[in-house]
């Protein structure tokens, strides 16, 4: 997510491609929701779907993920947007492996829909491996009982029906990322997903206010989704094409699975590489439309060059009405239409595509601790827009960029905002503003003393090592710490600043004013 400050005067916010699927998908509409008959529904066409969601990958891709999701949950999706009802239901099958150490009694999901202002979602029909099962959705968690538990190693087919209303954009609570406005609906995080995991105790926190319910392990994903005739359809996967009014999809391995739904889209599209890159724009913003995608390659074929491949076949620049600036899933990025047709903030549109596509990389590539430990994606991504505005644009374009970066810190101390540790939980800052000040201005400018300190080229390295070490799972501080150590001549100057900048209080000190 892009964000900027108020008080800073910017607005709020935050393989083969056609390989033949084990499955057909095919067959006339059946059960909730208008539910294809061809999605798997038993383990073993779940277990064999899981290779078929990985046409996905480019070579590149496939190449990085070997070996890093045994054992990663199945979803089979079978969904309906009645836009008339504004909502959103279906018919999921998940097959999960649990992958800790003891028996589980329970799968937990997060429905995030559940907690965004729109009025209590409905779970129903409950199962596990075909037997009714017990169920309690409480907030935007919800816990389905395993009676006999899952012994670790072995799989469990879970499976319900949902039904999520969709609210109106600005009587939300999520700024705009699950809302509908004008023939557009944006449904980010819409499907129940399985919850983290770790040592037997499965991550309950609530939804961060500040930053993103992004923290998920990376799973298959075979979705059927149906939407009126003249709604454009833009999601996460490769498009499998229509049948009956339903469009298919398959995506793997990917953190969540995220559609846009709108009348009123047109699009352009180009190849970067393996990978097709869509600009779906709103009716009236084809040449904002046309600069996202120009934005959008290049910030593509920058981050590939220099972090390393990006693993999927589409990319998909979604035009949304959000409050925030941006957000970001995988293959799928959100960036608000203020920033397309407001003059005030045209300016903006090549750095806000240039970042929430950097969180393909960070966050979504590389997963993190979005909720607890939210500077590792986000200070990082926000550094990186320096980066982009340097290997584009030239120093002198780096140099503006930097300062807006330092921008966020100083004018916030300017209105009395105060400096806070970076690494802390979203819930330990004070307010949004504090939030972007520290996580967006000053934990980015700590990257700039590392870059400093190692030099350019090591720098470079250091985040190509953390990318293709941790891509496809879940990284630590000491991870990407430890990429920045093995590739500088001054390790202990690399803990140092870590712990002066990142750990303890010295913003007033370190951060330049006026620009240095």
């Amino acid at each position: 997510m892009l964000m900027r400050q108020p008080a800073a005067r910017r607005r709020t916010l935050c393989a083969t491609l056609m390989l033949i699927l084990a499955f057909a998908l095919t067959g006339p509409p059946a059960g909730c929701g208008g539910a294809q008959e061809g999605l798997p529904k038993s383990s073993a066409e779940l277990e064999g779907a899981r290779t078929s969601a990985e046409a996905y990958l480019t070579g590149s891709g496939t190449e990085l993920a070997a070996g890093k999701t045994d054992g990663a949950s199945v979803y089979s999706v079978d969904v309906t947007l009645d836009v008339a009802g504004k909502t959103v239901r279906g018919k999921e099958r998940v097959l999960f492996t649990n992958r800790t150490t003891g028996s589980l009694g329970e799968v937990v999901f997060r429905v995030y829909a559940n907690d965004t202002g729109a009025g209590p979602a409905a779970i129903s029909r409950a199962e596990v491996d075909g037997r009714p099962a017990d169920s309690r959705l409480d907030g935007d968690i919800l816990t389905v009982s395993a009676s006999g538990g899952i012994d670790p190693g072995e799989r469990a087919l879970v499976s319900f029906e949902f039904v999520e209303p969709v609210p109106p954009s600005g009587r939300d609570n999520t700024g705009g990322i699950y809302a509908y406005e004008d023939g557009t609906f944006d449904l980010g995080n819409f499907l129940p997903t399985v919850a983290r995991c770790d040592g037997g105790t499965w991550d309950t926190r609530p939804s961060p206010e500040n930053g993103d319910m992004s923290y998920f392990d990376c799973s298959y994903y075979l979705v059927s989704f149906r939407a009126p005739g003249g709604y454009v359809v833009a999601a996460t996967g490769v498009d499998l094409g229509t049948r009956d009014g339903a469009r298919r999809f398959a995506a793997g391995p990917v953190r969540d699975f995220e559609v846009q739904a709108s009348r009123r889209y047109g699009s352009v599209e180009r190849r970067v590489g393996a990978t097709k890159v869509t600009s779906f724009y709103l009716e009236g913003d084809s040449e904002g439309g046309a600069e996202a995608l120009d934005a959008g390659c290049r910030a593509l074929s920058l981050y590939s060059e220099h972090f390393g491949p990006y693993p999927y076949r589409r990319l998909n620049i979604c035009e949304a009405p959000l409050e925030e600036y941006g957000m970001e899933y995988p293959g799928q990025v959100l960036i608000a239409s203020f920033v397309y047709d407001d003059p005030e903030y045209a300016e903006d549109l090549e750095l806000t595509v240039a970042h929430e596509v950097c969180h393909q990389w960070w966050a979504l590539g590389v997963g993190s601790d979005s909720v607890g430990m939210p500077w590792l994606d986000e200070s990082l991504t926000s550094y990186c827009e320096y980066l982009y505005s340097l290997w584009q644009n030239g120093e002198e374009s780096a140099q503006e960029t930097l300062e807006e970066l330092t921008d966020l810190y100083v004018s916030a101390r300017e209105e009395d905002v105060p400096d806070a540790v970076v690494e802390q939980a979203d819930a330990a800052f004070e307010d949004g503003d504090q939030y972007t000040a520290v996580v967006y201005g000053k934990g980015a400018l700590f990257y700039d003393e590392l870059r400093d300190l190692l030099g350019e080229a090591a720098f470079d390295e250091s985040l190509g090592e953390y990318y293709r070490k941790n891509v496809f799972g879940n990284a630590t501080a000491a991870e990407v710490l430890s990429a920045f150590r093995d590739n500088s001549q001054a390790p202990a100057g690399v803990d140092a600043l870590y712990t002066r900048w990142i750990r303890e209080v010295h913003g007033d000190e370190d951060v330049p004013y006026p620009y240095e």
